[in-house]
């Protein structure tokens, strides 16, 4: 029995107990005098059936195939969704652990000015005779750059403050020319010995010389050459005219105990060349953000120069000028590093390759640390200074030794090519060698994820 019928049933039966209410003054038909039988039973007559329980079993019927219905729809819904998992697991997965192809292939990249029609490509021999020929000139640049400077090397404008009597300064002034050429010393007359020492002690001259009664003084200053101070110890006999005895010679700026030779500085002076290269090729190369590039140049030029002032300190070539002698290599490490980052940013690992050239293939030598500017042939000294490697050196030798001198010249020339070194980052973009494939593949994988 459903439960249709069962509606059925209890409608019926309410419905004949309605009617018998209803009509009280009518008598049974089955009830009968005792005497007379039972009369026959018949069969119920058809009751009409009630509109609301029919729309009532229609309803609970429509309920129970919705909710079949239903069920098997979420069911349906369940599977689907476990199987687009499973599948878009799978592709997860192979994506993340094997490239496409279509990456890696060199068949889908952009064609070159040289690969695209109309511009044949070199063939691999003349290619190669072209590196040749290409490097031998380059080379041979460079051994021009390295052999005629060592061979033209001497007195170039060396400055010397002159005292004395007009008529000994004079004799002085023409000895000098004599000996080494009308362009070997810049002669400044100063009024006294005080004045010459004045002279030394803020770099406007690299030696003087001062005739008193008892004959010529050489003052030098080898803190900042000593190789024109050796020069000017050789030229004080020829002053006094007689070699044996020789002119007083007096150093007014001599070089640290710990560096009798004066080499410490001009030595440690080339390691500072190579952080900044090494510094701004890492960070231009390894790194996308230009503020982090930026960033990471000054912060590493920060470390260094705090470091590489401690060494030098500690190995007694310098002597307690600390901040000085930090900030000097702060600011030239700095610069090279910015120079090489935004030269590496703008044309990638051939800028790089640039950079090198111009702070250690040209600027080493043109720089005069080790020896002195005025000691390079013209106009190569004063050329060299305006390249960061000589406005580094000189700024690192000024600070350490000379704390009267001015450093406007190498700081202005240093700072400029750091504004111009920071905008070429600023503009610049990362071009690593792995970035356009590591790009592809991560936005491939993520087309696959969300699709």
């Amino acid at each position: 029995m459903t439960v249709s019928d069962a509606r059925h049933a209890a409608q019926g039966s309410g419905h004949g107990f309605g009617d018998s209410v209803a009509a009280p003054h009518q008598a049974a038909p089955h009830q009968a005098a005792p005497h007379q039988a039972a009369p026959e039973q018949t069969a119920p007559e058809h009751v009409a059936p009630n509109p609301a329980a029919t729309r009532a079993s229609a309803l609970g019927s429509f309920s129970e195939s919705a909710v079949q219905e239903t069920t098997a729809q979420e069911t349906t819904a369940q599977e689907t969704t476990a199987q687009d998992s499973v599948v878009q697991d799978s592709v997860v997965q192979e994506t993340a652990t094997q490239r496409s192809p279509a990456l890696e292939s060199p068949e889908h990249e952009e064609p070159t000015a040289a690969a695209r029609p109309g511009h044949p490509r070199p063939s691999e021999p003349a290619r190669a005779v072209a590196m040749v020929f290409g490097l031998t000139a380059a080379l041979s640049l460079i051994l021009v750059l390295f052999v005629g400077i060592a061979v033209n090397s001497g007195p170039h404008g060396v400055r010397l403050a002159v005292a004395g009597p007009p008529a000994a300064v004079q004799q002085i002034t023409a000895g000098l020319a004599q000996a080494g050429g009308p362009d070997a010393f810049e002669v400044t007359v100063v009024s006294d010995e005080s004045a010459a020492r004045a002279a030394l002690a803020e770099r406007t001259a690299d030696g003087a010389i001062v005739v008193g009664p008892n004959g010529p003084t050489v003052l030098t200053a080898s803190a900042g050459s000593p190789a024109i101070a050796q020069a000017l110890n050789v030229a004080a006999g020829e002053l006094s005219g007689a070699p044996s005895a020789g002119s007083t010679v007096v150093d007014v700026v001599p070089v640290p105990q710990g560096d009798a030779r004066g080499v410490g500085l001009g030595a440690g002076s080339f390691p500072m060349i190579i952080a900044g290269l090494v510094l701004g090729a890492a960070a231009a190369l390894s790194l996308r953000g230009r503020w982090t590039v930026l960033v990471t140049v000054l912060g590493g030029a920060v470390a260094t120069g705090l470091s590489f002032a401690g060494v030098l300190a500690w190995l007694g070539v310098t002597d307690g000028n600390y901040p000085a002698e930090a900030s000097a290599i702060t600011l030239a490490v700095a610069t090279s590093g910015l120079v090489v980052a935004g030269l590496g940013r703008l044309m990638g690992i051939a800028g790089v390759g640039i950079g090198a050239l111009l702070l250690v293939i040209v600027g080493n030598p043109l720089s005069g640390i080790a020896t002195s500017p005025r000691l390079l042939p013209a106009p190569w000294g004063e050329f060299g200074q305006w390249l960061p490697t000589g406005a580094g050196g000189t700024l690192l030798r000024t600070a350490a030794y000379f704390p009267e001198a001015s450093v406007a010249f190498p700081m202005w020339v240093l700072l400029g090519w750091a504004v111009l070194g920071a905008g070429a980052v600023l503009i610049g973009r990362h071009r690593g060698s792995s970035a356009p494939g590591s790009q592809s593949t991560t936005a491939g994988r993520h087309e696959v994820v969300t699709a």
